[in-house]
């Protein structure tokens, strides 16, 4: 699974996102991982555990899903 961004909650949004960009050119998590079947069993595998997520679907530039994470933060899975 590769990382391809991440959008956390901050204290200080400005801060946080001068940071992010002066350093590593993002501010937000997702994951792109191979294939829909890949997707759709990382979305069961939560579903399974108990994370409430809607279907993946195409999203115009991928196929995914969005899931809250414990700790307030947004995942996002797509392909």
């Amino acid at each position: 699974m590769k990382l391809n961004h991440i959008n956390l909650t901050v204290t200080d949004v400005q801060e946080a996102s001068d940071f992010l960009v002066k350093y590593f050119g993002t501010f937000h998590i997702g994951f792109f991982i191979d294939g829909k079947e890949n997707v759709d069993k990382v979305y069961r595998h939560l579903k399974e555990d108990g994370f409430d997520a809607p279907s993946p679907e195409n999203t115009g530039h991928s196929y995914g899903f969005y899931v809250q994470a414990p700790g307030g933060f947004t995942v996002e899975v797509g392909a």
